[in-house]
């Protein structure tokens, strides 16, 4: 089972770093979506044993938060009395529950949808974020927090997926750690992990090793900017060396004696700057590839007896 959205940001649930919430509308229209895409199926509990039982997919997710939390019982807010109750099923889990939880039941559902339903729940989960003006977004099976020019750009959503479309697995795991560190609060880790998954990138479409700087000089020898004037490049290769330099000075490691203290904005300047670079070389890797032979040859139907 995956670490749902609670546990991975606890530290800043419980310090204050991360506080949200979620309006009423929000919380109904994301209930609505669950229930449009709940399923039911059978399984064997006894895989000795021909007897079979059914389920559906938000029992199962009422299960998983179970797990995730060690009880036996969901609790949420009753509206009518506005005291804390038993909830009986997942809809009024998502009603009534802190908003971090419900992100809980939110992810763990998707878990249980079949590829074709996990999409198509994200992309209504996504527009009810989008419509209703919340600054989140379900990336991979993860909320993560996002600014509303990002939303409205699409810059990250479109990053991840090419980066999944393009089975880059380890520069994907690495970006969406980046994003969920900026939901966090961990400025210093995202900005790492934003200039990793970039270098990921490039040693992906050079098959090749060394620091960002080596790597960029890679990427230029294969051709990707040819369609400029050598001079050109130049500057081009400075522009995608911003990044590291950035993580050079601001990320993890690089800080010096002193400790500085680096602000969420850089964090997402960073973020902002890994999904547009990558997605700059990505295209333009795509650009560079030769189109599909397209056959000339005219095939002609002879039968084999003639018609007369």
């Amino acid at each position: 089972m995956q670490t749902v959205f609670s546990k991975r940001h606890q530290r800043a649930l419980k310090s204050g770093d991360l506080k949200f919430s979620l309006p009423r509308t929000v919380r109904g229209r994301l209930r609505k979506a669950t229930e449009h895409f709940d399923f039911s199926y059978s399984y064997y509990p006894d895989p000795d044993d021909n007897w079979s039982a059914t389920t559906t997919a938000s029992e199962q997710t009422q299960l998983a938060l179970h797990r995730a939390y060690g009880v036996d019982h969901l609790e949420a807010l009753d509206y009518e009395t506005n005291l804390k109750a038993e909830a009986e099923d997942l809809s009024q889990f998502i009603d009534g529950a802190y908003p971090n939880k419900v992100f809980d039941a939110i992810e763990l559902f998707n878990t249980e949808l079949d590829q074709d339903r996990a999409l198509d729940f994200q992309g209504d989960t996504n527009r009810v974020f989008l419509e209703e003006e919340q600054p989140w977004r379900l990336l991979e099976g993860q909320i993560v927090r996002l600014d509303p020019t990002l939303l409205e750009q699409g810059a990250i959503d479109e990053a991840v997926n090419q980066l999944k479309t393009m089975g880059l697995e380890g520069a994907l795991q690495e970006f969406k750690d980046a994003l969920n560190e900026v939901t966090g609060g961990d400025a210093r880790d995202a900005i790492q992990d934003a200039c990793n998954a970039f270098e990921s990138v490039m040693k992906s479409l050079t098959e090749g090793k060394g620091d960002a700087h080596a790597l960029i000089s890679q990427i230029a020898k294969m051709g990707l900017f040819d369609d400029l004037p050598r001079d050109t490049q130049k500057p081009l290769k400075k522009v995608l060396q911003a990044l590291p330099i950035l993580g050079n000075e601001l990320g993890r490691h690089g800080q010096g004696k002193d400790v500085v203290e680096v602000a969420t904005r850089y964090a997402k300047l960073a973020v902002r700057l890994a999904g547009t670079l990558i997605l700059f070389l990505l295209d333009a890797k795509q650009n560079m590839e030769p189109p599909p032979a397209v056959s000339t040859t005219i095939e002609i139907d002879t039968p084999d007896e003639a018609p007369f």
